[in-house]
């Protein structure tokens, strides 16, 4: 024996001595280990709460009462005074952190005083200081004692209140889950199985998108018997329980201390005998557990419940925990149990046997939905307890036209000719398949008296009304606007790797301070993922949450806003309106960004999925924040581009101008700095407006790049130029003077040539957004040319 260390267990009413023991510490064959009763400790995993679950069971006494402290006394005289805060041991250290250097013999050690002291209760207190409840035997008794003086619920009428029903079911499969279960199930007969050949059921994604639901219609599944029973199992009882961690049975400072089993047995007791059935809140519920406490453990509450079942009647729970990110978040306070493995971890090692022994009364399966599903399996060994995920997809179109179909034809829409209205649909579209969002807008749609035949009415003219409050109750619900203010430069990061679709990792860290990761954002609900491969994934959002982040990131104009909402009339010249807009926001958004060196961008990096010449795809350009202008004339065709607002000519640097109706070249026109600067990169955007289900063709590019071509090569032949030109030597040069020192270039040679094919609601995926570039040939002759101002 290496060394050894002497307890006192006190009564904590009287500090008399209830019971005194050694800790022996052996060392053999290079293990340094403890005995106590059959368990075997290995000193470096030897915790403070070990030694407290032994002297719980030496002295049949309460657990959360017992609390222990290092001391080096020769006996208990005078104890009280000398049992500090400071001295108290954590349950969820190690043993030796306390008694470090006496294990290394570099501290003074008395082996007869006595070093732990610890205080406890066999009455069953909670904590000390806590008076002493009722004596009960059983959880039946405790519940009688707590909810003695607690009103029956008393159920309200919702008359004259319409609620909008539960929306029809719709791409969320359950044979797989049933499948799973039915495995479980099989499996437990068997008592060699191996823990890993039985699986959790997971449901994760982001908030909204119907993971609460999707545990319902899975007991809902199991409930009607779309699966095979097992032949003993003949008309068994089944029952489906919710905990809820954000909005029901919130964890807090009194489950701190409890163990994993007991926490889940006080909120499904809750849940069972009194959320529905008295006037009571679950916070108040646990307070007045506190001194019944050992009465709720996991297996003592299910076999409380059995107890209404029929002796030989079998007995199927399924148990959502719902929101479990929240257990996640609360671990770092929790100090009950085997801390080391986690409150998560430990809650399931509670519920896993009772999934894989068929021979209790009652068999649970469990399904989890959170927000954070990467945070599930992390501390399961290969041989622990598996999990599957579900499918929880976002909705298709499809699916949203037949969610409406089923409540509008329940409200006079039954020859379904609000399919017609462009306008309607586009609001139903704009939910981009988010159940909670198309949700939002069938609440506010419904609201309105006689939605569904007024929509009929061709002066119907409240969609811009419905988008606003639905933009108003996202934004809330999500705490979108906090999020954005409190966050700029992750915002702007997200919208950027949306918009681009480009790919990011759950640890991609966001922000000016990078301390923001997509994986929080995710879990927090600001953003949704799609896998597209291992650990890789793209950012979805609903065009709802798009405007709201434009809206109050400020990334476009007003003008761009407008064309965003439903009342907006798209046509050619308003198309081309907006294209010019859309540049603004793209380019200001990559500005704000900060992310590339020295501001510098290359074609192929800024207009994403462009094809071209490798030649035009690898300028460099520098970003520069941009504005919008129009010009009133047709330039270059009638000179240099003039304000139609003032009739001055423009400095080309920093606009982006729309050029005068029936320009020949370039309905969108800018120009950029390109890096070597010894040249400027004039670029001209040209877009096609289709009222047909026409679709733009090679052939269409090639004819709009010529045109341009021949537009660019009259530029020199334009009379008005002439007198502006003169020979310098090798230069032909286009002088138009500022001042002495300003000069600007045009590149002759390279110019661009973009078409956003527009498709309502989507326009902003990349499939959507299909670029052309395209390399001219130089022509003789055409050289340098230096541009300023015209004078009026």
């Amino acid at each position: 024996m290496e060394t050894s260390f002497n307890c006192s267990v006190l009564s904590n009413e009287t500090l008399k001595s209830l019971n005194e023991f050694s800790v022996n510490i052996f060392k053999k064959d290079n293990e340094i280990f403890t005995d106590l009763g059959n368990n075997r400790y290995d000193i470096e995993k030897f915790k403070v709460d070990h030694l407290k679950d032994y002297i719980c069971k030496v002295t049949n006494s309460d657990k959360h009462a017992t609390r222990l402290w290092k001391v080096n006394v020769v006996d208990e005289v005078g104890i009280k005074e000398k049992l500090k805060d400071e001295n108290e041991m954590k349950p969820r250290l190690l043993f030796s952190d306390y008694f470090q250097d006496e294990l290394s013999g570099e501290a003074e050690f008395t082996v007869t005083n006595i070093h732990i002291i610890s205080t406890t209760s066999t009455a069953g207190p909670f904590q000390q200081g806590v008076p002493q409840g009722p004596v009960v035997g059983s959880l039946e008794e405790a519940l009688s004692v707590i909810l003695q003086n607690i009103p029956v619920k008393i159920e309200t009428s919702s008359e004259g209140i319409e609620i909008l029903e539960e929306m029809p079911l719709k791409e969320r499969d359950t044979k797989e889950a049933l499948t799973v279960f039915e495995n479980n199930v099989t499996k437990s007969f068997n008592r060699f199985a191996s823990k890993s050949s039985f699986n959790f059921l997971v449901c994760g994604g982001a908030a909204g998108i119907g993971k609460t639901r999707w545990g319902r219609e899975f007991f809902n599944s199991v409930e009607r018997q779309h699966w095979n029973l097992p032949l003993s199992w003949s008309k068994p009882k089944y029952l489906y329980l919710l905990l809820d961690f954000v909005n029901g049975v919130r964890l807090g400072s009194l489950d701190k201390d409890l163990e994993a089993s007991t926490i889940l047995g006080l909120r499904v007791a809750f849940d069972y005998f009194v959320r529905r059935k008295r006037e009571m809140s679950f916070e108040a519920f646990k307070i007045l557990a506190k001194p019944l406490i050992n009465f709720f453990g996991i297996e003592l509450v299910f076999s409380h419940i059995h107890q209404g079942i029929e002796p030989n009647q079998k007995f199927i729970i399924v148990l959502h925990i719902d929101e479990f990110q929240e257990i996640f978040a609360f671990e770092d306070h929790w100090e009950g149990g085997l801390a080391s493995k986690g409150l998560f971890k430990e809650m399931l090692c509670a519920l896993g046997p009772l999934m894989i022994d068929c021979g209790t009364r009652y068999y649970v399966q469990t399904f989890l939905s959170g927000t954070a599903s990467q945070y599930v399996t992390n501390n399961f060994k290969a041989t622990e307890y598996s999990f599957e995920f579900v499918k929880c997809p976002l909705l298709s179109n499809k699916s949203i036209i037949e969610i409406f179909n089923y409540y509008a034809e329940k409200r006079g829409g039954k020859e379904k000719l609000w399919m017609y209205n462009t306008k309607f649909i586009q609001l139903l579209y704009d939910t981009g398949g988010l159940p909670r969002a198309l949700e939002t807008v069938l609440d506010e749609c419904f609201k309105r008296d006689r939605f569904v035949p007024k929509l009929n009415d061709k002066n119907f003219t409240l969609f811009d009304d419905i988008f606003h409050a639905v933009i108003n109750v996202l934004t809330n619900k999500y705490k979108l606007d906090k999020f954005i203010r409190n966050h700029r430069k992750a915002s702007c990061q997200l919208l950027h790797h949306c918009i681009g679709a480009i790919p990011v990792q759950l640890n991609t860290k966001l922000g000016s301070e990078q301390t923001v990761t997509v994986e929080d954002l995710e879990r927090d609900g600001f953003l949704i993922l799609k896998s597209i491969g291992p650990n890789n994934y793209l950012i979805e959002m609903p065009f709802y949450f798009i405007y709201i982040y434009n809206m109050w990131l400020n990334m476009a104009s007003a003008t761009i806003h407008k064309m965003f909402q439903p009342e907006s009339k798209m046509a050619w010249d308003t198309w081309e309106k907006f294209v010019a807009n859309y540049e603004i926001f793209r380019n200001n958004l990559l500005f704000e960004l900060e992310q590339h060196k020295e501001g510098i961008v290359s074609l192929k990096e800024f207009y994403r999925g462009a094809i071209g010449k490798a030649s035009v795809l690898n300028i460099r350009v520098r970003l520069e924040k941009l504005e919008l202008c129009e010009a009133k004339n047709q330039f270059p065709k009638t000179g240099f581009p003039r304000n139609c607002d003032n009739n001055k000519v423009m400095d080309l640097d920093g606009l982006v101008i729309i050029n005068d109706r029936s320009a020949p070249f370039g309905d969108v026109v800018l120009l950029r700095k390109k890096i070597p600067e010894d040249r400027n990169l004039l670029i001209a955007h040209q877009q096609k407006w289709y009222t047909t289900s026409r679709t733009l063709t090679i052939d269409d590019a090639v004819e709009e790049c010529k045109k341009n071509q021949n537009a660019y090569k009259d530029v020199l032949e334009k009379p008005y130029l002439r007198p502006y030109m003169r020979i310098d030597h090798i230069k032909v040069l286009l002088v138009i003077e500022k001042n002495s020192t300003y000069r600007s270039y045009l590149e002759n040679a390279k110019t661009q040539l973009e078409n956003c094919s527009y498709a309502p609601h989507s326009f902003l995926d990349n499939e959507h957004d299909s670029m052309i570039l395209d390399e001219y040939d130089s022509y003789s002759g055409d050289n340098d040319i230096e541009m300023g101002d015209l004078q009026d």
